[in-house]
């Protein structure tokens, strides 16, 4: 049993880590370095509605937690530091004692070297609950801090609670904020985005969550997670995603932009990568791309590589662009890379008006910012 709880909380750390995205990593006030990594043996401020409960780290279907199947954030942030202070700050959806709350987590913030704050949202369950035939909570048995799951639907990106007030407490205070989003879904963080000097969205990441966050905090883990979908500013924007139709239009809204806060596959890293070369050629019906990536960094890292096709030619409006395939690598620091691709053409159709695979006349591949195209 212990082997399979090993093994088990190995391949969550694991999934986890590799999950994790950083967004922001902003740069402190006359310093040359980013925020992230933490130096070990910092004095550190824990707040949040997550910290000491597991259950907000994972998503629905949770059974209940054996102690040896987790690690707790506090116990996780203590491996590189003793200095650690805790205050809750804030509940995830109820505004009960939001005051109180708020300053406590103030008092403990003008002493810290730097802030962890975990905001977002919670799939939490109560095993005393009472569930429906198909296994959504039912009406009775919803929490007032579970914003997430079957039955549990919102209409609001917003964060709930006072979490937002708590974030710009700790603003007029000055020092470092990061903050750690759990969340099954998106939420408005664009007060977020400005406030934070550095945000990672780690999503419900499971049993292994906080020490994946913690390993990723305190530089052990270079972040490498990257967006599964386009991230949206607010509820009104939506939908958001990369794969819409090519269509003449105005994409920005009278009071807002139409972009994604965050774009599909976005993702920051400790280290920095460059492309270049983009080379394709089409023969015997398989298209053969490669692309020289190097670390140009002073750090490991990992990078996914993301190959996209547009479509020209065709007889209905095809997607403006789509995702194909992807590679991740890992370089040292000055290494490079050439990473290769093999598609074959009959992997590039549509769907034509008569309801027919059919292949375009014209079609463009791009990595990163780098494309070319050419006739099939």
């Amino acid at each position: 049993m212990e082997e399979i709880i090993y093994e088990s909380n190995s391949l969550n750390l694991r999934l986890a880590s590799e999950s994790i995205t950083l967004v922001k990593n902003g740069v402190p006030s006359k310093k040359s370095s980013s925020i992230l990594p933490l130096k070990k043996k910092v004095k550190l401020a824990v707040i949040g509605p997550h910290v000491k409960n597991i259950y907000h780290w994972l998503g629905d279907y949770t059974a209940p937690q054996l102690n040896s199947q987790y690690t707790s954030f506090i116990e996780s942030l203590r491996e590189y530091t003793s200095n650690i202070t805790y205050i809750k700050g804030s509940n995830i959806r109820e505004t009960i004692q939001g005051n109180k709350l708020i300053n406590e987590a103030v008092n403990i913030s003008s002493n810290a070297d730097a802030v962890v704050l975990t905001m977002g949202g919670s799939s939490m369950r109560n095993f005393d609950m009472s569930f429906l035939n198909n296994g959504a909570m039912s009406n009775e048995s919803i929490l007032r801090n579970t914003d997430t799951g079957e039955n549990v639907d919102v209409a609001s990106l917003s964060l709930g609670g006072n979490q937002i007030d708590l974030l710009k407490a700790l603003k007029k205070i000055g020092t470092p904020i990061i903050v750690v989003m759990i969340q099954g879904r998106p939420y408005d963080i664009t007060e977020v985005m400005q406030l934070a000097d550095a945000v990672l969205i780690a999503w419900y990441p499971g049993q292994q969550g906080p020490k994946a966050v913690s390993d990723i905090l305190f530089g052990k883990t270079n972040p490498n997670g990257k967006l599964p979908i386009s991230y949206p500013r607010n509820t009104e924007q939506l939908p958001v995603y990369y794969y819409q139709r090519r269509v003449l239009r105005n994409e920005n809204y009278f009071d807002e932009t139409g972009s994604p806060l965050f774009e599909f596959g976005y993702g920051l890293s400790y280290a920095l990568f460059n492309y270049k070369n983009l080379k394709i050629k089409y023969k015997d019906n398989i298209i053969q791309i490669s692309i020289d990536i190097k670390n140009i960094s002073s750090r490991d890292g990992k990078e996914t590589i993301l190959l996209f096709s547009s479509f020209f030619g065709t007889d209905v409006l095809p997607r403006q662009k789509q995702l194909i395939d992807y590679r991740k690598v890992f370089l040292e620091p000055n290494q490079t890379k050439t990473i290769h691709f093999r598609i074959k053409s009959n992997k590039l159709l549509y769907v034509d008006k008569n309801m027919q695979c059919k292949k375009p006349k014209k079609i463009k591949l791009s990595i990163k910012k780098l494309s070319e195209s050419l006739e099939l």
